[in-house]
């Protein structure tokens, strides 16, 4: 945010404190690297990542164990033919054809 040097904070004014806008430091003109300033919000989005793989490698391997498929929940059978329900079997239990 750029502030006018000499202008009137209406927040300040608000509170009842000295409004007037001032300079108290010159600019160097040093510009750092912005990568310093996104450094800990994008270690946070890792962190955040991590955890959500965690969470569906967790979910995966408790389907495993329960020889659950998470992809197929529930399949009509009425209609299909004993292939196409051999088929379904073998693709919700995880086998090899």
């Amino acid at each position: 945010m750029l502030r006018v040097p000499g202008s009137l904070s209406s927040k300040c004014k608000a509170a009842g404190v000295e409004a007037e806008v001032k300079i108290l430091q010159k600019w160097d003109g040093f510009r750092p690297d912005y990568r310093l300033l996104i450094g800990s919000f994008y270690a946070y989005l890792v962190g955040e990542h991590e955890k959500e793989r965690s969470r569906y490698q967790d979910a995966v391997a408790a389907a495993a164990t329960k020889n659950y498929s998470p992809g197929v929940d529930y399949v009509p059978l009425a209609g299909l033919t004993n292939y196409c329900k051999h088929q379904l079997m073998i693709f919700a239990n995880g086998l090899e054809i």
